[in-house]
């Protein structure tokens, strides 16, 4: 359950000839951000992996977070994080956790607001729904200068927040779950967050979810997350549609599944053709 990045080159037919290019390619961070191993945060997730904005090797997205043991129901109150390593080429070792490489090459992005928004959503003036919801920061990242980027996973504090299920990688944005324990072993109750953000950046989206369901996005509904809206234990999965995704989230409580809507950020019209010989 370290938080260790090793990488491999699995290239050959021949098994006898796979080689580890790096026992240490990245580790994770503790609160205080040492560099030391023995404190790096655990990652207990798949990575999602999705090519570079400048076509040059690829992004690699990891969080940390752990749910195996019982005393994994109870908060901690550790600082978490989700990270984007650029990895340039796929046989060499980038060694993204030099003394001057993390945090310093890395962009920072932060969680900068959580409220409530309201809707009026039968159009009779008065505002029935409500969301809470999530904005962050929204810096440009350099590629000549970073190597990637991090998002801490708080607001003012650290509240354990975690990600204990795969992020999943969508139309630019990286999408997740995030898992808060808010109880004990005797009463494993849990909060957590529903977070969208843009994959190259990790910023807050330009569009994002449509709150109150009238299949317009909104600027009150450029949020970089929506508490309550979906599973922590589960990934999100996504349904494609031409002007909408719809985000599909098993309850956590057994009873069926939720759904929230995406703005599609996919392709319109026509994206392939087949020629048909005469």
């Amino acid at each position: 359950t370290r938080g260790v990045v090793s990488k491999y080159n699995l290239s050959s037919t021949n098994d006898s000839q796979w080689e580890r290019i790096s026992d240490q390619m990245f580790f994770t961070t503790d609160r205080t951000g040492s560099s030391n191993e023995s404190n790096a945060e655990p990652v207990t997730t798949q990575m999602a992996v999705g090519s570079h904005p400048t076509g040059e090797g690829v992004l690699l997205y990891l969080a940390t977070g752990k749910f195996l043991e019982p005393s994994d129901l109870v908060n901690d109150g550790a600082l978490h994080k989700i990270y984007a390593l650029w990895d340039r080429d796929p046989y060499v070792d980038p060694n993204l956790r030099g003394a001057s490489t993390f945090p310093g090459r890395f962009l920072k992005q932060s969680i900068t607001a959580e409220k409530v928004v309201y809707f009026d959503t039968d159009g009779d003036g008065i505002d029935e729904s409500s969301a809470f919801v999530r904005e962050s920061t929204q810096h440009e990242i350099d590629w000549n200068k970073h190597l990637g980027w991090f998002m801490d996973l708080e607001y003012i504090t650290a509240t354990g927040e975690q990600v204990v299920a795969q992020p999943n990688l969508r139309e630019g944005r990286i999408i997740f779950n995030t898992y808060i324990p808010i109880g004990d072993e005797c009463n494993p109750e849990s909060s957590g967050w529903l977070m969208v953000l843009d994959a190259a950046s990790g910023a807050m989206s330009e569009t994002s979810i449509d709150l109150n369901g009238d299949s317009a996005f909104t600027s009150n509904e450029r949020v970089a997350g929506v508490n309550a809206l979906g599973n922590p234990f589960s990934p999100p999965t996504i349904a494609s549609g031409t002007d909408e995704d719809i985000v599909f989230t098993s309850n956590p409580d057994g009873s069926g599944t939720s759904t929230s809507t995406l703005d599609s950020l996919g392709l319109k019209g026509r994206v392939n053709w087949k020629e048909l010989e005469p």
